[in-house]
């Protein structure tokens, strides 16, 4: 305790010379009073304690502070409404706590820039006043309860990145379509969000786009439209259909469909994408690949492993960059597999998609 003590002792001192209090991991059950009495303070580190709750009547005197973390401290239970004095606030970390609402006085956050809520597993969601949120660039609610967003998510223009896996959204507002400057967007597992809304394709600047584990039952055509587009990770869904658009996303890297049960046909548009390496489509209902490859110049990877899959199209022997074809061999034709033979040549021996591809 007596090193404790000395530990606590220094830190505020360090912190009137610096404006930043380091009080994280030190065994906390409250924050010390002394620690309000700094003058000027920008940043206060108070993660990983066993902090009870956070005291009304003294948080509104750290009115200059610019970075707040108190996450996994389990007991803290509530934001205090006194927040409201932080008006200089620019990231915040509230993750991994008790926290069950996010309180409206937060519409002083206009200078937020960053703020992470997640493992909240009570947070069912969040409140109109995140529009006052102006300044976000990065937005984190993983692993929690929420089943929407409001409306208002559509006045945070600045967003570059949204995180929302692990929660149990069943829909998206059409107002997302104002996320112009969001390079990545997370969905994943969220069992409940079964389409997307057709404003996605307005997000101009949308590179990485993630929704594996969910229950998505098409796609909006718009996707086309995403001509930043580069990767797109779309397995273990309910998918039947691709929309042919996306051979517009001339940017498409990588491309994930594996473990839609239903997926009978990967549109023959999509053999126009050229940008195209990753192909996974393992474990769907497709009977066919492409008719032609002539124009998939720099695919490397190729995955329809367990499907129904008889044909391989003879182009596929032009393809300099392919490194993997799997695919079903006692399945394929006696013309497809001797050319699966003459290409392995040039491929990765012994390869399995779910060992050693790249993360989906």
């Amino acid at each position: 305790m007596g090193s404790t003590g000395s530990a606590i002792r220094t830190a505020i001192g360090d912190a009137k010379r610096s404006k930043k209090l380091q009080l994280g991991g030190k065994g906390l059950s409250s924050i010390p009073k002394k620690a309000f009495d700094i003058k000027g303070l920008k940043e206060v580190w108070l993660q990983d304690n066993d902090i009870h709750d956070l005291p009304f009547d003294l948080m509104e005197k750290w009115d200059h502070i610019d970075l707040f973390y108190v996450n996994a401290n389990p007991k803290v239970a509530k934001i205090p409404t006194s927040v409201k004095a932080w008006k200089h606030l620019e990231e915040a970390n509230f993750s991994e706590t008790s926290i069950v609402e996010i309180p409206e006085q937060t519409c002083a956050w206009t200078n937020l820039k960053q703020i992470y809520l997640n493992k909240l597993r009570l947070l069912k969601s969040l409140p109109s006043c995140v529009g006052s949120w102006s300044s976000l660039k990065v937005l984190h609610v993983n692993e929690c309860a929420l089943q929407a967003l409001p409306s208002e998510v559509g006045l945070l223009t600045n967003l570059t990145m949204v995180a929302l896996n692990g929660n149990e959204i069943k829909w998206l507002p059409e107002e997302i379509g104002e996320w112009t400057r969001v390079e990545k967007l997370f969905l994943n597992d969220n069992r409940g969000l079964t389409l997307l809304p057709e404003s996605i394709g307005k997000m101009a600047s949308l590179e990485k786009l993630y929704v594996n584990n969910s229950g998505l039952t098409s796609l909006p055509s718009s996707l086309g439209c995403l001509a930043q587009l580069s990767e797109l990770y779309l397995s273990n869904n309910d998918l039947k259909t691709l929309p042919g658009s996306l051979k517009n996303c001339k940017n498409l890297g990588k491309l994930y469909v594996n473990k839609n049960a239903r997926l009978k046909v990967v549109p023959v548009e999509l053999s126009e994408i050229k940008s195209l390496e990753i192909l996974n489509a393992n474990s769907c209902d497709l009977k066919h690949t492409f008719p032609s490859f002539s124009n998939l110049k720099k695919l490397k990877f190729f995955h329809v492993n367990h499907n129904h899959v008889r044909e391989v199209p003879r182009d596929v022997l032009l393809l300099e960059e392919l490194r993997v074809f799997e695919v079903d061999m006692d399945k394929l034709s006696e013309d497809s597999r001797e050319i699966i033979a003459k290409l392995r040549k040039n491929l990765i021996p012994s390869w399995k998609f779910e060992s050693k591809s790249p993360p989906a």
